[in-house]
């Protein structure tokens, strides 16, 4: 169900373990991920990309409501984000995960 992407920045600490919820041939899935990837400044993350189509209590859950991203239980974003508003919101979920 979880699929290892890649690890950001591996040698900082701490790590954000994102969840992106999407299915295959969403665009704004692909998007997001593009967006992620392209941050200059945002903290180290591991991304863990979820089929939602692979269970069906993730379908019921999402439906159509994705790319869906996640930390620590917690919706970072849902659809389409800003680029710099997604960097603050990682910002901010590693500043919550360093106390």
């Amino acid at each position: 169900m979880f699929e290892k992407l890649w690890s950001r920045r591996a040698n900082e600490a701490p790590v954000l373990v994102l969840v992106l919820y999407s299915r295959r041939d969403c665009a704004l899935c692909d998007e997001l991920e593009r967006e992620l990837a392209a941050l200059a400044h945002a903290p180290r993350y591991e991304l863990r990309k979820v089929d939602i189509d692979s269970d069906p209590a993730l379908l019921a859950r999402h439906g159509r409501s994705i790319p869906v991203l996640e930390h620590a239980g917690r919706v970072l974003c849902k659809g389409r984000v800003e680029p710099a508003e997604l960097e603050r919101r990682l910002v901010r979920a590693a500043r919550e995960l360093a106390g």
